[in-house]
């Protein structure tokens, strides 16, 4: 299955990282990697996150207080972000439907 990190998401993940990385170092390392462990665990069972808001799933990140919002075809599975748990879900919602897979 081909997997697809939206240029939104990526900026998501940059931003975690440079963030964490100056409240410690190698923490924003730590950061991406627990996003890797994710990924390669959604790529395996892409139905294990819960669906969000309709179509869109997510999943929750154990080590970090973030979810990981995505959609799920029969082709390809689609990041479209990577946003802090504590964002208000309606809100989440309204930058999922803006974002273009």
């Amino acid at each position: 299955m081909q997997i697809e990190i939206i240029p939104e998401a990526q900026d998501d993940i940059l931003d975690g990282m440079f963030w964490y990385e100056s409240q410690k170092a190698d923490l924003g390392i730590a950061f991406f990697s627990e996003i890797e462990r994710n990924l390669t665990i959604i790529s395996e069972n892409p139905l294990a996150g819960r669906e969000f808001s309709g179509k869109f799933r997510r999943a929750v990140m154990k080590k970090f207080p973030f979810c990981i919002y995505y959609l799920v075809s029969s082709e390809k599975i689609v990041f479209l972000g990577f946003i802090h748990a504590h964002r208000d879900p309606r809100k989440i919602s309204q930058w999922l439907r803006k974002r273009k897979p």
